[in-house]
């Protein structure tokens, strides 16, 4: 129980009591994974942008893009589709230094961009993105 005493000593907490386990550190091999024949994308904002309402500040002047780690296979695109289902958004290609790996990111940010076609209810969708020309 946590209370002061008339005196105004501070009682605080309970008791922790180490002891010591012998733990199995060992790993079970998975059996296997589903290969992704598409990538995956993530929807979430950029560094700097929280909402469209941070979006209508003109020191950001910020345009939402398909944003990409610089080792992805899309960082040397400047125009890409993002295809999924029977939805297409087209949108610039932006590296983005702060992520790494093939995984990419949309922003919700810019309004004039309908993202609800590739995320319904998740906020990460399998999607195809193909380059435009």
């Amino acid at each position: 129980s946590n209370y002061y005493t008339n005196s105004g000593e501070e009682v605080r907490g309970y008791i922790l009591r180490s002891f010591s386990i012998d733990a199995d550190n060992s790993i079970e091999e998975i059996s296997s994974i589903k290969k992704l024949s598409s990538t995956i994308a993530y929807r979430c904002e950029p560094v700097k942008q929280f909402s469209a309402f941070s979006a209508k500040t003109s020191q950001l002047n910020a345009k939402a893009s398909l944003y990409v780690a610089q080792d992805s296979e899309y960082a040397s695109m400047s125009c890409v589709d993002v295809s999924y289902r029977d939805n297409k958004l087209r949108l610039d290609v932006e590296v983005d230094n702060k992520i790494s790996g093939n995984i990419v990111y949309i922003p919700t940010f810019d309004k004039s961009i309908d993202t609800d076609i590739i995320f319904d209810d998740y906020r990460f969708q399998e999607v195809t993105i193909s380059e435009v020309k």
